[in-house]
């Protein structure tokens, strides 16, 4: 039983590291870590698959994507990771409802995916439920040395939305502090706190002119 989940943890790892090369826009990277794998380890025809799902979707193949996951065996141990994929595949198909219950699958089986709690939190603020998605937030900030900086950023700056909503500005200025020191480019946040700073009272000229400044990007944007 251990060496079984001893080896659980080391696909969870490869999974993570192909993933990641995906994301950064290195597919070659990605199938040379299969591969690297592959030669060292024994694959389930559930790994396989998985593996061959996450690539049908960086590729934009959703059906492909979608006949991998349906053959992997319901009784593989990677349930987190195979019902976040479908998360993905049914937002980019569309299919918000379908996406939602995927992601909060996901959390059902890992409590500590971090990437679907953000994930059940905006779906849960588009239907303005926003109790539960505070509480998706605030879990990930407790676990925030296990976040992603643009996770974490992205965290931050929907809990500052929410403080807003409550009326709690105070709370709202911190958070998005907390999210521009993370992603420092982000105009959204930016905007967001000048223009929050402004309304509170803060007549600094760099509060007024940075408001004013980003309040003017957004309009020539649309």
């Amino acid at each position: 039983e251990l060496a079984r989940a001893k080896d659980v943890d080391i696909v969870e790892t490869v999974i993570s590291e192909v993933e990641l090369y995906l994301l950064l826009g290195n597919p070659e990277a990605a199938s040379a870590r299969v591969v690297e794998y592959s030669k060292s380890h024994e694959k389930s025809d559930g790994e396989l698959l998985l593996f061959l799902a996450l690539s049908a979707l960086h590729k934009g193949s959703l059906k492909e994507t979608y006949d991998y996951l349906a053959a992997i065996p319901k009784t593989s141990p990677f349930g987190a990771r195979i019902n976040y994929t479908y998360g993905v595949l049914h937002e980019q198909m569309g299919n918000a409802e379908l996406a939602e219950k995927a992601f909060q699958g996901t959390v059902e089986f890992s409590p500590r995916h971090l990437r679907a709690r953000l994930k059940v939190a905006e779906y849960a603020i588009k239907r303005d439920a926003n109790s539960d998605a505070m509480k998706q937030l605030d879990y990930i900030v407790k676990k925030e040395e296990f976040a992603p900086r643009t996770l974490l950023a992205k965290t931050f700056y929907y809990r500052a939305r929410l403080h807003q909503t409550g009326s709690r500005e105070a709370e709202a200025i911190k958070d998005l502090e907390k999210s521009l020191k993370l992603n420092p480019d982000d105009q959204d946040t930016q905007l967001e706190l000048y223009t929050l700073k402004g309304k509170q009272g803060d007549k600094s000229e760099n509060a007024q002119g940075q408001a004013k400044m980003f309040a003017q990007l957004a309009l020539g944007e649309k």
